[in-house]
């Protein structure tokens, strides 16, 4: 993979669905975002609940007839941010759904 944005998609995808895996009932991660040159990674409640405003972890898929886009962002307690996204439905129906965690927007 040479494109950076697809190894940012994967590595997101691949964190959240490991995440996924690992829940248990009542368990709350507290990790922080992080956001590095490859790969970003955190917890979307820990996100959520910052008091510096600047972490966020975003993921949205779209999809009508014939089409789909998806889009993934995040950034970090000092604003450093990394945004991807993909309009390859292929690349999208064998990451997106893996991506979107419970109860995402």
């Amino acid at each position: 993979m040479k494109n950076p944005i697809v190894r940012i998609a994967l590595a997101l995808s691949l964190f959240l669905l490991a995440a996924g895996n690992k829940a248990e009932a009542g368990t709350k991660s507290t990790d922080l975002v992080y956001v590095g040159s490859n790969s970003v990674q955190g917890s979307l409640g820990s996100a959520r609940n910052s008091g510096d405003f600047n972490q966020f972890i975003s993921i949205n898929n779209f999809s009508g007839s014939g089409w789909a886009y998806m889009e993934m962002g995040a950034r970090d307690a000092s604003g450093v941010s990394r945004y991807c996204y993909s309009s390859n439905a292929n690349f999208i129906a064998r990451h997106g759904a893996s991506a979107m965690p419970r109860g995402s927007m």
